[in-house]
């Protein structure tokens, strides 16, 4: 569809067919290491991809990242108002192309080298969700009904009652560290939604400089069950 698309409206491109967690970043890396001129990137894939994309990137001066929704979450694409409908999107974008210059945050940790992040980088009950959700064998089927984001829900729940409460120190700025004896999580978000369309931060702009930061100490495990489901109608703040 993508190729018969671009294709019949004449747009020259080079096709790099992925078939490995890793490529994205390795591809995006050699496209952009020596750049001359311009290079425009369509994405055809889901958050992990743009994820690897963009930490692969040499150059950003040279660089435009585009993007198509093509994963189970594909919450960057929501995010971004970008069509469902993959030849109104393709229309769209070579017709009337529409510019932004978007933050990314950037994680550092002790034993792994930093990495960017598009969306969010949390800590807790929302990284659980993803680690557990890319590995689970019922995202393909999920993804098979074309119902894949409710494996986030489905892990989300069942995540409330089978993961462990920590200590941390959460330092903002130049602030004071706010102690927290039993965090359940925190996120830090450039877009307002993640994890298959949750708006843990409904405030949060890609393009104003600021993350925003949602935190969850411990509560009764009804209490988490109501916040989260007052989450999807952005009243959990």
């Amino acid at each position: 569809l993508f190729k018969r698309f671009l294709d019949g409206q004449g747009v020259s491109y080079k096709e790099h067919v992925l078939s490995a967690p890793g490529q994205a970043e390795y591809v995006a890396s050699m496209l952009t290491k020596d750049l001359s001129e311009d290079l425009h990137i369509l994405i055809i894939g889901g958050d992990g991809t743009i994820n690897e994309t963009i930490n692969g990137v040499k150059d950003f001066e040279h660089t435009k990242l585009s993007c198509l929704r093509s994963g189970s979450g594909s919450d960057f694409a929501m995010n971004m108002h970008i069509e469902k409908d993959i030849e109104k999107a393709l229309t769209h974008l070579i017709n009337e192309p529409e510019e932004y210059s978007l933050d990314f945050g950037l994680v550092t940790a002790d034993t792994y080298p930093s990495r960017r992040f598009v969306i969010s980088c949390g800590a807790g009950y929302d990284a659980d969700i993803c680690k557990e959700v890319s590995g689970s064998k019922l995202k393909k089927v999920f993804n098979r009904f074309h119902i894949g984001k409710l494996i986030y829900v489905f892990i989300g729940v069942k995540q409330i009652f089978t993961r462990k409460k920590t200590m941390a120190l959460l330092y903002i700025d130049d602030n004071k560290p706010i102690r927290i004896k039993k965090l359940f999580f925190v996120v830090g978000m450039n877009h307002i939604h993640e994890g298959g369309g949750v708006p843990f931060c409904p405030g949060a702009d890609p393009t104003d400089g600021i993350m925003d930061i949602c935190l969850v100490r411990d509560m009764p495990k009804w209490k988490l069950l109501l916040a989260v489901a007052m989450v999807y109608s952005q009243n959990h703040l």
